[in-house]
This record gives C-alpha cells, sequence and structure tokens, in this order.
C-alpha cells in the first residue's frame, strides 16, 4: 500500500484538511468584515461548512451501525467537503451602515481561532503517529 493511499483512506487528513481549508476561509471572510465595519452598502459574507459536513457524515454509509448515541462515532473514510463562501444580505442584528455587525464579527473569530487550533493540534498528532508508526518507536 502506497502512502498516500494510506494517508486518504486510512486516517483523518482528507476531514483534518477540508476543516482547516473551512476556518482559513472563514478567517479571511471574518476579517474581511471586520475591516468594512464602517463601509456603508458592505455586503458582509460568512462561510458554511458544517452543515454541509454533517449531511456527509449522515450520507455516508458504512457497515457499521451505531445503536447508543453514547457510543463512539463512526470513523469517516475520505470526506473532502469544501466550504462555500456566501453573502449575507439581511441580518437583523446589523450596525445601520452595512450588513456587519462587529461584536458578532469578533465573537465569530474567536470561535474559528479555536477550532482551527483544535484542528492543527489533531493534524500534528496524527503526524506524529504516523512517524513513529514509520520510524517503529
Amino acid at each position: 500500500m502506497k502512502l498516500k493511499d494510506f494517508l486518504l483512506n486510512y486516517t483523518q487528513m482528507p476531514t483534518i484538511k477540508s476543516s482547516l481549508n473551512a476556518y482559513s476561509l472563514r478567517q479571511r471572510s471574518i476579517s474581511d468584515n471586520i475591516a468594512n465595519t464602517e463601509t456603508p452598502g458592505f455586503t458582509k459574507t460568512q462561510v458554511s461548512f458544517e452543515d454541509e459536513f454533517r449531511e456527509a457524515l449522515k450520507a455516508q454509509n458504512s457497515p457499521l451501525s451505531r445503536t447508543n448515541d453514547r457510543h463512539l462515532p463512526i470513523k469517516p473514510n475520505v470526506l473532502n467537503i469544501d466550504a462555500e463562501l456566501e453573502s449575507v444580505e439581511n441580518d437583523p442584528y446589523s450596525n445601520g451602515i452595512n450588513s456587519v455587525n462587529l461584536e458578532e464579527e469578533m465573537s465569530n473569530l474567536a470561535i474559528n481561532q479555536i477550532n482551527f487550533e483544535a484542528m492543527s493540534k489533531l493534524a500534528k498528532k496524527q503526524f506524529t503517529l504516523l512517524k513513529s508508526a514509520i520510524s517503529g518507536r
């Protein structure tokens, strides 16, 4: 088995890659929204990823079944979910100048940073496990 096949089929790397790409895109979207807080007529953007990711997990066929919610979730195989950037026209919490709410953006920025760091640590763990498997230590 080739290393590439192993990484794509027996690790969480595809899921981690999709998540990191989504959080990176979300970071750029939030930064753009914050930078344009006082720009009249600016339409804020947001990134949709988690809902599509959940749907892909549900749709994935698996011979295993989860019979109790307290059981560990079944590990998905390859997931190549791409995050999508959406424009938000009518936000009820907008600032009156445009559709950006600075407090909401700062909150989203903190949440996104925590999620990105968690996925980065998971990627580091995956590479550490792979390195120890290759070196035999």
